[in-house]
């Protein structure tokens, strides 16, 4: 379930909708190469909380993915994948809250 609230005309997007095991879990459903690195880089690399620096590259590795394979003709297939990108997009564009 998405942790996505209005609150005043505004969206807020949960950090736990783009946590770790979350990323994890959906990186896992596609069998694509950009989210093979996504998955290894989480496993090895990023450590228990993801930064500013570990956002900007799983978001770049997204729309790489998205780009590459995302032609528009299974919609449904990709919907995870394009909300964890705007969420990371998201995060990204707060200042502050990253580290």
């Amino acid at each position: 379930m998405r942790s996505v609230r209005c609150l005043e005309n505004s969206v807020i997007i949960s950090s736990d909708d783009i946590g770790k095991r979350k990323l994890l879990r959906a990186m896992r459903h596609y069998g694509f190469m950009e989210c093979a690195r996504i998955c290894t880089f989480l496993e090895t690399v990023s450590g228990p909380h993801l930064n500013r620096a570990d956002y900007a590259w799983i978001n770049a590795e997204m729309k790489e993915c998205l780009q590459n394979h995302d032609d528009g003709s299974e919609r449904s297939f990709f919907q995870e994948l394009r909300y964890l990108q705007m969420c990371t997009e998201y995060m990204l564009s707060l200042e502050g809250v990253l580290t």
